[in-house]
């Protein structure tokens, strides 16, 4: 089963001002944010990835236009509500937050391939004692995984519009401590382009188009 994938980048970005760039056009070793996690999604084999914007973000918007990207605008009220109205027209795709500089291909493949292969939602999750102790999750931003203990979104998720009666949501274990990092403040930033010095490459830096 072929499942679409979109890109999340049409939030407030309200914890990164005063910056006046929206989020997903923020750099780290000189690539847009947005651009970083699109590369990782071709490297993955995820050919057609759509980018998500919303009246929050016009310039990305404007900035994925010019480069032909696939793209929808959602009405930008919250992750949640834009997830349910992308809903309406898919019943079945990945999220992937566009705020994850270090993303690499691995993990997104092994999502990507379970989510084809699992009949219900599934929440990509890190377990903490692979994080970078530098990088602590908030409150809101953890999860108990049965066998695991204390683990943490990292923005990867396979959404399913569920039918009455359908299970809690699934965990996929992911163990790329890379993905303990995202950009939501402007410390985020700062840290996030120190760090792209050590950063394994990948071809992370490598322009696709």
């Amino acid at each position: 089963m072929k499942v679409p994938v979109f890109v999340m980048a049409g939030g407030r970005g309200s914890r990164m001002r005063p910056s006046p760039a929206e989020k997903p056009l923020l750099k780290v070793h000189g690539i847009p944010l947005v651009e970083r996690v699109r590369n990782a999604l071709l490297r993955a084999g995820i050919r057609h990835p759509v980018i998500v914007t919303s009246p929050w973000t016009p310039r990305t918007e404007a900035w994925v236009r010019e480069r032909g990207w696939s793209f929808v605008r959602s009405p930008g009220k919250g992750y949640v509500p834009d997830v349910q109205w992308l809903l309406e027209g898919c019943e079945r795709f990945v999220t992937v937050a566009a705020d994850l500089p270090f993303l690499r291909s691995g993990p997104l493949r092994a999502l990507h391939g379970q989510a084809a292969r699992t009949p219900g939602p599934l929440a990509g999750v890190l377990p903490e004692a692979e994080a970078f102790p530098w990088s602590r999750p908030s409150r809101d931003g953890r999860v108990r995984v049965p066998g695991l203990g204390p683990c943490r979104y990292v923005g990867i998720n396979a959404v399913l519009a569920s039918p009455p009666g359908e299970p809690a949501r699934g965990f996929h274990v992911l163990h790329d401590p890379w993905l303990g990092v995202n950009v939501n403040t402007p410390s985020d930033w700062r840290r996030a382009r120190a760090v792209a010095r050590t950063f394994p490459e990948e071809g992370a830096f490598r322009r696709w188009d």
